[in-house]
């Protein structure tokens, strides 16, 4: 979970699955503006996608994921 803010925002597997609005997002919430929050599910169910739809990145979100 990124940024600790006043306003907190829950990211969807949907926000997640898309590398450059998660990662724009990511960028806001390190500048306090919002605290990012998503549960293990949903977490679960990006990266499951993600491999589904693109399977040479299989085994390979773990680091993005705990960035994260």
């Amino acid at each position: 979970m990124a940024g600790n803010a006043r306003y907190t925002a829950v990211l969807d597997a949907c926000v997640l699955y898309q590398l450059a609005i998660a990662d724009s997002l990511m960028s806001i919430a390190v500048t306090g503006l919002f605290a990012a929050k998503w549960t293990t599910k949903i977490e679960e169910e990006w990266v499951r996608s993600l491999e589904k739809d693109r399977p040479e990145l299989k085994g390979r979100l773990g680091s993005r994921r705990d960035n994260m």
